[in-house]
C-alpha cells in the first residue's frame, strides 16, 4: 500500500517471514557429527513497528542435545545478522521503498509534459488502495483465540492430519502437508489449498466454502503459542469472509465462527482430552 502524505510517498507494509537454516556440529578433528535443519520466523514486520526491535524466533527439528546447542548459537549468532537485514529493509522502506522513483516520475507527468530527465510511462491502472477498498465491501473478518492442554506440534499434526479430521468431524477429509497442496473437508463442502506452513508454529491458508458466490476465496491464518510446555494457544484470524452466501442468506458469518468454534476447536479439545 502507498500513501502519499505532504507529497512524499510513504509505503505501507505488513510481513510475516521465514526463514531456513542448516546447522552443522563437527568433533575437533572436524569430522561431522551431526547436521540440523532449522527455521528463523520474524511474525511481524510493518511500517508502525518499524522503530521497535523485530520478534525473532528459532527452531530447530532436531531438539537433542547438539540439536539445542546448533540452536541456540543460530540465535546468537545469527539473530544480529537477520535483525541487520531487517533494518536495512525497514530504513528503505522509510526512505520510500524501490518504487519511489517510478511513483515520483508518475507525479511530475502532467498533460503528457514530464519533467526533464523523467521516463514517460502512461498510468492505466487504478490506485492498488482503491481497488482493495472496493474487494472488501461486503465481506467480514473473525477472530478467535484458543487454549489447549497439549504441546503446540501435537495440535498443529491434528489439523494437518486428514485421518484425525475425519475421527473428530465424522466427515471425509483429503489434506496435502505440502505447501501450495490442496485440502478438502467436511465432506467437500471446505476446500482449500495451502499457502504457509510451519511445523508447530503456523498454518496459512486459502478456503472456500461450495455454497458461496462463485469466485469468493477467503483466508485462514492459525499462529500457534506454547507459552509453557503442555499450554497450547491457538489463534485464528479468518479474513474475506462474505456477508452472504449465493443463495442470498446473510448468516455466514455467524455460521463460519460457530463452526471453527463449535465443530472444530471445541472437538478437538473434546475428542482428544486437550481440555483446560
Amino acid at each position: 500500500m502507498l500513501m502519499s502524505v505532504r507529497g512524499k510517498f510513504i509505503p505501507g507494509y505488513e510481513l510475516n517471514v521465514v526463514l531456513s537454516w542448516q546447522g552443522e556440529a563437527k568433533d575437533s578433528e572436524g569430522n561431522s557429527l551431526l547436521k540440523v535443519d532449522g527455521s528463523v520466523e520474524i511474525p511481524y514486520i510493518s511500517d508502525e513497528n518499524a522503530d521497535e526491535d523485530p520478534e525473532i524466533r528459532v527452531t530447530v527439528k532436531d531438539e537433542g542435545p547438539i540439536g539445542k546447542t546448533l540452536k541456540d548459537a543460530m540465535f546468537t549468532k545469527g539473530k544480529p545478522v537477520v535483525e541487520d537485514k531487517v533494518r536495512v529493509y525497514v530504513q528503505s522502506m522509510a526512505k520510500g521503498g524501490p518504487a519511489k522513483e517510478e511513483l515520483e516520475t508518475k507525479k511530475v507527468e502532467k498533460k503528457g509534459q514530464p519533467v526533464a530527465g523523467a521516463s514517460v510511462r502512461k498510468v492505466s491502472e487504478p490506485p492498488v488502495v482503491e481497488k482493495k477498498e472496493v474487494r472488501k465491501e461486503g465481506f467480514k473478518t473473525i477472530s478467535l483465540t484458543e487454549k489447549f492442554s497439549c504441546r503446540a506440534k501435537d495440535l498443529f499434526e491434528i489439523l494437518m492430519d486428514e485421518n484425525r479430521w475425519k475421527g473428530f468431524t465424522q466427515s471425509n477429509a483429503k489434506i496435502s502437508k505440502e505447501v501450495g497442496g490442496e485440502f478438502s473437508i467436511f465432506d467437500g463442502s471446505v476446500t482449500g489449498r495451502n499457502l504457509e506452513l510451519l511445523e508447530g508454529k503456523l498454518i496459512v491458508q486459502q478456503w472456500r466454502f461450495g455454497n458461496w458466490p462463485d469466485g469468493i476465496v477467503s483466508k485462514v491464518r492459525l499462529t500457534f503459542d506454547e507459552p509453557e510446555p503442555g499450554i497450547t494457544v491457538v489463534k485464528v484470524v479468518h479474513t474475506d469472509i462474505p456477508e452472504e452466501d449465493r443463495y442470498g442468506n446473510e448468516t455466514v458469518v455467524e455460521n463460519t465462527e460457530r463452526g471453527w468454534r463449535d465443530l472444530i476447536l471445541n472437538k478437538i479439545r473434546a475428542v482428544f482430552g486437550f481440555g483446560i
